[in-house]
């Protein structure tokens, strides 16, 4: 029984670790991303992270720079994953629409400035980041 117990506790202290360096990762890349000149659109793509991170990471986005345009996602590109798109209502619209259109198997929801989703692929998410970065932020009036 004493095993068990002292297993579970270890269980426990590894995940608030885990936890802990998360929130530390997600505050770095969160500094590193809205310090940069285009501060009208935020892209992050992390192959390796899940629902908790990308959540995470787009609420410190939003508080550092609550006028951005951000786009957070994760997944590999065979398996796909999650996506967050947060800003003015009009901006994730659009962004949504330009996803559905080039990433058809997408699908997800959201009220006015954030829309959550997920793909069962990213096959095309790169050539849409890539389109995305290259342009600004063709969005916003």
């Amino acid at each position: 029984m004493e095993t068990v117990q002292e297993l579970g506790n270890r269980t426990r202290q590894a995940n608030k670790t885990i936890n802990k360096l998360t929130g530390e990762l997600c505050n770095l890349l969160a500094n590193t991303l809205t310090s940069t000149a285009n501060q009208s659109l935020i892209t992050y793509h992390r192959p390796d992270g899940n629902l908790d991170f990308i959540s995470q990471l787009s609420r410190l986005l939003i508080e550092k720079s609550p006028q951005s345009l951000i786009v957070t996602s994760y997944g590999l590109k065979n398996e796909g994953g999650g996506i967050i798109v947060y800003g003015l209502e009009d901006d994730v619209k659009r962004v949504i629409s330009i996803l559905t259109a080039r990433i058809p198997n997408i699908k997800g929801g959201g009220k006015g400035k954030r829309w959550q989703g997920k793909s069962l692929n990213w096959k095309e998410l790169e050539s849409v980041w890539k389109d995305i970065n290259a342009s600004g932020n063709p969005w916003s009036s």
